[in-house]
């Protein structure tokens, strides 16, 4: 189980996130708002890449205060903006990311990589620069890299970002299969996006998570066109959540 209590963030005087209670198990689970919701600060804090300000993230037992390496090393994790350095080819970054999960023998590393790349179905590209993929293939690149040693928990930050139709058949494929036996989290800020595979959805506005359930009541929402921005169309849908007696 990975849980959140009583977390806070701050950045100067600005409040990120304000007090959230928050836990997820095994399944794959949805984690959407609109921009500046406080998402991607949730993820990064969930991934051990930033401490909260306030409060404590836990996988089970393990705390990200209190035993912060074994926490990292159960974690996969694809941020909104994937950088790497793109001189480098597939096979060299790959080795890079498996040795700072704790790969340290190279024929284990090849063959986690190899295993990661099909995944992707990106094996043919190993000896390719990163610079010389399509944005769609660099994307998948990070969702390899998070695969590697089979984190318990995998977050991924806006996954299907850059994906074309066919890339993102591979990603649900991926995601519903890993979330059989491990937790996934992924973020979006589009209602479109919400799979009836989904075991839950979050919706977060102002650094506060304000929905958490069944993904159920946002399926085959059609966009409101009359709204403006995510947030408007995410308060409608949440107006529609709480009159069918779901909130």
């Amino acid at each position: 189980m990975l849980t959140a209590s009583a977390l806070h963030k701050k950045y100067a005087k600005k409040k990120i996130l304000n007090g959230i209670e928050w836990h997820v198990k095994k399944g794959v689970h949805a984690l959407i708002g609109p921009e500046e919701a406080g998402k991607s600060t949730f993820m990064r804090i969930l991934a051990g890449c930033e401490r909260p300000s306030k409060g404590e993230v836990m996988i089970n037992q393990t705390s990200l205060k209190n035993q912060p390496e074994e926490y990292r090393q159960r974690i996969g994790y694809l941020p909104q903006t994937f950088k790497a350095d793109r001189s480098l080819t597939v096979e060299q970054f790959m080795h890079y990311a498996a040795v700072l999960k704790g790969i340290r023998y190279r024929k284990k590393r090849k063959a986690e990589i190899e295993y990661c790349l099909n995944q992707v179905q990106l094996m043919p590209f190993l000896k390719f620069k990163l610079k010389s993929l399509t944005e769609g293939m660099h994307q998948r690149v990070g969702i390899a890299q998070a695969l590697i040693n089979e984190p318990e928990i995998l977050i991924i930050d806006e996954p299907t970002r850059y994906l074309d139709p066919i890339e993102r058949a591979i990603f649900r494929h991926i995601i519903t299969e890993y979330g059989k036996n491990k937790t996934v989290l992924l973020a979006t800020n589009k209602i479109s996006e919400i799979q009836d595979y989904y075991r839950s959805v979050t919706v977060m506005k102002d650094g506060e998570c304000i929905y958490k359930g069944s993904p159920q009541p946002l399926i085959g929402r059609p966009r409101v066109r009359s709204l403006t921005n995510e947030e408007a169309e995410i308060d409608h849908y949440l107006t529609l959540i709480r009159s069918s007696g779901h909130v």
